[in-house]
């Protein structure tokens, strides 16, 4: 509602505010939050060598007395079990144990919060992981993984907004893949590019090799944008597909692929995200 007050939780940048909040006008107050890249203009604590914002939340939480009930607590394993791929993220640190642990002594039932984020996937996320698979494209001998999301894919398997939790990251899941690329339609024929990769690789800088920039824009009269959603391997960019042109926008600089049809768009731009990749990959073996 028009006058409420906004506290933003791991939220990189305006543009990934939810609740139609910028639209509204509503700016956060305060932000807390654990990406580097933070690019909101509000008063903000930012931990970047925190895995998982819910560590910060936790300390705050205990910096101002309040006690830790089993339902914050377990709200508070969901987000740091979520952030850090289930402890398995290469940024997880002895704090980010200390913290869940001091859950779980709070009273978090962590077993079914596990099974149900972790070891649980429903038949139609099944269906797409297996048709991701056949139709992904591999770079650098094997080191750079592409999938294409298209939303007909999404519909043909009767797949809902519940069963893509984490699809970005699943062409880094097969083996020899250390940078993978998701590729995804949404609304409004915009496309939403998503990055995950392993260290030494810096998803933030391939997705600088291309300018840089978090912030929403406008071009050509159309609605365009990139989205950026911190370090630590995560990184996310926004396309738009518009009749026979892709054009990806990055901040102030875009990439026009024009092509006799969308589905040539698409594929020019695998291609070229496969090479950009490959190139900073190569790049990286060389220092």
């Amino acid at each position: 509602p028009a006058g409420a007050t906004i506290i933003s939780a791991d939220i990189a940048s305006e543009g990934l505010l939810s609740f139609d909040a910028v639209r509204m006008g509503l700016i956060p107050v305060c932000a807390v939050d654990h990406h580097g890249s933070n690019s909101l203009t509000c008063p903000k604590l930012v931990e970047a060598d925190k895995a998982a914002c819910g560590e910060i939340i936790h300390a705050i939480l205990l910096e101002l007395g309040v006690t830790v009930t089993k339902r914050i607590a377990e709200c508070l394993y969901v987000a740091i079990s979520t952030d850090t791929g289930c402890f398995k993220f290469s940024n997880t640190t002895s704090n980010t144990h200390r913290t869940a642990a001091a859950l779980i002594e709070a009273g978090a039932d962590v077993y079914p919060i596990n099974k149900f984020f972790f070891d649980t996937k429903s038949f139609s996320r099944l269906r797409l992981e297996a048709k991701l698979t056949e139709t992904m494209e591999l770079y650098a001998n094997g080191a750079v993984g592409m999938c294409v999301m298209p939303k007909s894919l999404l519909a043909e398997f009767f797949v809902t907004e519940d069963d893509l939790d984490s699809i970005s990251g699943f062409a880094r899941s097969i083996e020899g893949v250390q940078i993978g690329v998701m590729i995804r339609e949404v609304e409004d024929g915009l496309g939403k590019i998503s990055l995950r990769t392993e260290a030494p690789y810096d998803a933030a800088k391939i997705c600088g090799l291309l300018g840089g920039g978090v912030r929403l824009g406008n071009a050509l009269g159309h609605r365009s944008g990139a989205e950026a959603q911190g370090q630590h391997g995560q990184q996310h960019h926004r396309c738009q597909q518009q009749g026979k042109n892709l054009i990806l926008f990055h901040n102030s600089i875009s990439l026009l692929v024009i092509e006799r049809s969308p589905a040539e768009a698409v594929r020019k731009l695998q291609t070229i995200l496969g090479l950009l990749c490959s190139t900073y990959l190569h790049s990286k073996h060389k220092t």
